[in-house]
């Protein structure tokens, strides 16, 4: 999935998805500060949906953490780019 405002791909998070333009959506950060492009204008009704983390990767993230795997933080990433789940 792609935010049509910023083209950012793969997001997590929240997702805002136009009821009137077709296959519109934008991520969080471009549904709050108000970044559009194309036709959608900011009038338009929009439905909001969260991002799935699969079990899979939910369990291994608890895994690592729960047996203090020593990762590199590269790795950590990876592992937290695999599952879709933003590095803070």
């Amino acid at each position: 999935m792609t935010c049509d405002a910023c083209q950012r791909e793969g997001f997590s998070g929240f997702r805002y998805r136009c009821q009137k333009c077709h296959s519109y959506q934008l991520c969080q950060d471009c549904f709050w500060r108000g970044r559009i492009s194309g036709p959608h204008t900011n009038e338009h009704e929009v439905k909001e949906y969260t991002t799935y983390v699969s079990f899979w990767c939910d369990h291994i993230l608890l895994v690592m953490l729960s047996v203090n795997i020593c990762i590199s933080e590269i790795n950590f990433v990876h592992v937290l780019a695999l599952c879709h789940v933003p590095h803070i």
